[in-house]
Parts: structure tokens; C-alpha cells; sequence
């Protein structure tokens, strides 16, 4: 027996050792599962939201990340700053959901040194923000939130997407998020693009007028988008005029004359032309192009940078830009948007018993006292609005309406 014994340890000394396979720990599983941000697999409903918007990216190859998350409280008119850093050329969406007590949250992302480089500041409780890294160099910036309107649990989650899926997934997103392909401060011009919904997605053009010589650049217009076409005047050259065309050549509308400001939204593909004429000056003009979606606007009404047609302006008769629920007694805050002119900012009851209604309209020079319908004339102007139920209860809308 001994010896059979022997023979056995002697075959399994010989040829190839036996793999020995590494114990897998209780705390080597429970790392795997952790991975990946808490929002992932948490089961409250700020997180069931956060993976919801995941799920619906998901086709753009968007995926959850740890570049930005944070959960905290924010009282009325507070503020929080959350500091981000990404790659290079690196791109994520930052989403933010908030609980039901906060109406209005708005973001902004500044660079280190406190300039604006994007921004989602619609009226709701959840604004996001689509951002790219510079190629070349990591990005950081900083995201604040305020809370414009009410209180509650706030949600920062961020998904990593693909560069090239920086327009989509904006366009996907919905409403107004705030988007930076370069992680770079905008300039006046750009921020007031973008707080309309529009992006400069194509560097500026440099046209050369001679004396008395109009100059036409093709414009391809897309169906279902809109686009304002900006000139600037380069020194010594102080103004030009500018007009949309057709291929006929029949003008279809002039440049607003203070801000060389050309705009309008397409409802097929076309072509067009953009005619540029500097008088007897001669000169260089930069030519600046932003796009964006009919739907994202609100229509040719939500084109509030320079002109829009009267008749264009007409047809937008009684836009609803706000709406809600109010109790007897109960004030509720809006911020609201309205184009060069005059319109009047309308409040009226939906549905329920709401018998009158009170509108206090506030921007930087005026201050309307309570009434159901405010004039208000001037430059194009992000208004803060208060409505009150003075009797009964119920829904209400505000309304935009363009006077004669």
C-alpha cells in the first residue's frame, strides 16, 4: 500500500503544475458592483430618473459617470458650486433632477477664472448641460446652480457621450440645455445665442466688400431648423446691410439695421443667399452663422435676437410661455422671454375656480403694478414674472401676445 501511495505522489510531481485559481473575496464582488457612480443603483427617485435619462441616451453611446456627482439641499434662491474636470476631448452630459418642492433650477458652468461658458436657465427643475473638453488640454469648470423658484433634494449626475454626439444628444435632451463643444468662454453675442436655443456650430466667414459691390453667400437651410445669420463689420469698415434672398433673387427679409441680425425658420430643405453690400466703404465682414431646432425655439416667435417680420410676429398671437396650479392667496414665480416691441404679457385661468388673477412684471427698468395684462415695449428682455391668486383656485397660463 505504501508503495502505491508513493507511485501516485510521484505522477502528480511530474508534468504541468496545477492552475490554482484566486479566491474571490465578498469584498472584491461587492467592489465590481459598486463600480460606477451611486446614482447607478440607488433606489430613490431623483436615481430612478438619472438612469431613466441614461437608458433613453443610451443609443448615442452615452454611458454613467463619476466626472461630476453630488446630492445636496437647496433652500429658495440658494446656490451651489461643483467643481468638474474632463480629459481632453473628453464630452459628458451633466444632468441635474431636483424633488418636487423646486419649480425653477437653473445652471450655469463658468470657467476657473468666472467667465460663462454655457448655460440651461429655462424655467424648470431640471437643467443640463451638454460640455466637451478642449482636444488638446483637460477642462475644468465650475457648475452652479441656483435655485430660482422653491426649494429641495437636489441630483448632479453626468453621462459620458462622444464628441460627435454632442448636437444630438442636446437635441435629445430637450428644452434649452446649456452646450460648449470647447470648454471655452463665450463672448456676448454667442451667450445670447445660446440663451435663445441657437449654437455656432462653424467658425465665422471673412468676406471682402469692394465699393458699391453686393456679395452673395450661399445658405443652405435645413427643414424644421431655424438660423441667424450675424455681420460684424471689421475696423475700419463701420456698418454694412444685409438681406436674405431666394435663388430668384427676390429679397425675403432685411438685416434688423442695430445688430446686423438676419433670422428665420424653414420648414423645407432650401437654398438661399445672404446678400451683403458696404455702400462706398470698403472692408472686411464676419459672417456668423448659428442653427437650431424649430421645436427648441418655440417657432419663428422664439427668434428674438434682432428682427422678426410683422407678419411672422402676427401669426405667434397668444404663445403660451408658462403655466401652473395655484392655491387662493398662492404666488408663484415665472422667468420669461419676450422679443423687440411691444407685447403684452397676458395671465389667464385654464381651468378650476381662479377669479381673478394678479401679474407683476419685473425687469431692469420697470416695475408693473398688479394686473392681469402688462404692455411692454423695448429691446428684447428676460422678465421676471409673479402671479397671484387673488380668488379661487385653479390652473393658469401666461401668455405672450404681440401688439399691433
Amino acid at each position: 500500500m505504501k508503495r502505491v501511495i508513493a507511485i501516485a505522489v510521484m505522477l502528480l510531481g511530474c508534468g504541468a503544475q496545477p492552475r490554482i485559481e484566486a479566491p474571490t473575496t465578498p469584498s472584491a464582488t461587492r467592489d465590481a458592483e459598486l463600480a460606477g457612480p451611486a446614482w447607478s443603483r440607488d433606489p430613490d427617485a431623483l436615481a430612478v430618473r438619472a438612469r431613466a435619462l441614461s437608458a433613453r441616451l443610451e443609443p448615442y453611446d452615452a454611458t454613467p459617470s463619476t466626472a461630476l456627482e453630488a446630492r445636496f439641499f437647496l433652500a429658495a434662491r440658494g446656490s451651489r458650486a461643483l467643481e468638474l474636470e474632463l480629459p481632453a476631448g473628453a464630452c459628458a452630459v451633466l444632468a441635474t433632477f431636483a424633488s418636487s418642492g423646486m419649480r425653477d433650477l437653473d445652471a450655469r458652468l463658468y470657467t476657473p477664472e468666472g467667465a460663462l461658458i454655457t448655460e440651461d436657465v429655462a424655467p424648470d427643475p431640471h437643467p443640463a448641460i451638454v460640455f466637451c473638453a478642449t482636444e488638446s488640454t483637460p477642462s475644468r469648470a465650475w457648475l452652479v446652480l441656483d435655485a430660482y423658484d422653491g426649494s429641495g433634494a437636489v441630483l448632479v449626475s453626468s453621462l459620458a457621450i462622444p464628441s460627435d454626439a454632442l448636437h444630438v444628444v442636446a437635441r435629445e435632451l430637450g428644452g434649452t440645455p446649456g452646450v460648449a463643444r470647447d470648454g471655452e468662454a463665450r463672448g456676448e453675442l454667442e451667450i445670447a445665442l445660446l440663451r435663445r436655443g441657437l449654437d455656432i456650430t462653424a467658425a465665422p466667414l471673412e468676406v471682402t466688400l469692394a465699393r458699391d459691390q453686393r456679395v452673395r453667400v450661399p445658405l443652405r437651410a435645413r427643414a424644421g431648423r431655424c438660423f441667424a445669420v450675424i455681420a460684424t463689420p471689421r475696423a475700419p469698415l463701420a456698418s454694412v446691410a444685409m438681406r436674405l434672398l431666394d435663388l430668384a433673387g427676390r429679397p425675403l427679409a432685411d438685416a434688423d439695421a442695430s445688430q446686423n441680425v438676419l433670422q428665420r425658420c424653414e420648414t423645407e430643405d432650401v437654398e438661399r443667399a445672404i446678400e451683403l453690400w458696404s455702400g462706398d466703404a470698403e472692408g472686411v465682414v464676419s459672417i456668423t452663422i448659428a442653427e437650431g431646432d424649430d421645436e427648441r425655439l418655440g417657432g419663428a416667435a422664439g427668434l428674438w435676437l434682432g428682427a422678426v417680420p410683422r407678419d411672422v410676429i402676427a401669426a405667434s398671437a397668444g404663445r403660451r410661455v408658462a403655466r401652473g396650479t395655484l392655491a387662493r392667496g398662492e404666488v408663484a414665480a415665472h422667468r420669461v422671454r419676450v422679443p423687440r416691441g411691444c407685447v403684452d404679457v397676458v395671465a389667464r385661468p385654464e381651468t378650476g375656480s381662479i377669479a381673478r388673477l394678479a401679474l407683476e412684471v419685473h425687469d431692469v427698468s420697470r416695475d408693473e403694478s398688479r394686473t392681469p395684462s402688462v404692455e411692454r415695449c423695448g429691446d428684447p428682455a428676460t422678465l421676471d414674472v409673479t402671479i397671484t391668486a387673488l380668488g379661487g383656485a385653479g390652473d393658469y397660463a401666461i401668455e405672450i401676445r404681440p401688439r399691433e
